[in-house]
């Protein structure tokens, strides 16, 4: 029994160590192509046991969120619900946050459907939602159009091997280069972008409209 436990861990760190090396040699590839890559670890700005759907927020999204100077005076967290406010808030160091989605929000939106009035942003936030889409671009059209000129816009979402999950459904994945031709479509200048290697293959991209 002891034999066999020690033989799955041994397995298991091999399996990791070999889509270790295959994810470094994809990011090199990228980086060839679209500049270097955010590598730095943010897991001690996660928060987790949150009461959202996904239970937590990425350390990414904060730590970047806090860096951003002067502070946000307007911020959207887009597919989160009202109950999330009093936990994120703190930690994104922002004060006047709105949400939008389906549920508990300060602005009812179906993502798939143009957005309701609700003025402009200096931060709109994304975490896990673009997978979820069947027309990802042209929630990107309307999240940037929500933008102040010299507002930031953070996205994540999930690269191809990450595993199926719906909500209500799962319908893509994407590769940097996604998310290379938004900047160029959209105006918007490329700030920061990640690719999390823990075998879920996340994607972070933070932009600035341009003024």
């Amino acid at each position: 029994m002891i034999l066999d436990i020690y033989q799955n861990k041994i397995f298991d760190l091999l399996i990791q160590k070999i889509y270790s090396q295959q994810h470094n040699k994809e990011v090199r590839k990228w980086e060839k192509t679209y500049g270097e890559f955010d590598k730095t670890d943010y897991e001690e700005f996660a928060l987790q046991n949150l009461p959202n759907e996904a239970t937590f927020y990425f350390g990414e999204i904060i730590k970047w969120t806090q860096d951003i100077i002067p502070q946000p005076k307007r911020t959207l967290l887009a597919g989160e619900d009202n109950k999330v406010v009093k936990y994120l808030q703190p930690k994104l160091k922002v004060k006047n946050v709105c949400t939008t989605g389906l549920l508990d929000v300060n602005y009812k939106w179906d993502f798939e459907e143009d957005p309701p009035k609700m003025g402009q942003f200096d931060l709109i936030i994304s975490q896990a939602i673009l997978e979820h889409l069947l027309n990802p671009y042209k929630h990107m059209c309307d999240l940037a159009s929500l933008l102040v000129p010299g507002g930031f816009l953070i996205i994540h979402t999930a690269c191809p091997g990450h595993p199926y999950h719906r909500h209500p459904i799962d319908a893509c994945r994407f590769y940097p280069d996604w998310f290379e031709g938004i900047a160029k479509k959209l105006n918007l200048n490329i700030i920061k972008k990640r690719i999390k290697d823990n075998k879920l293959n996340h994607i972070f991209y933070m932009y600035q409209k341009k003024g």
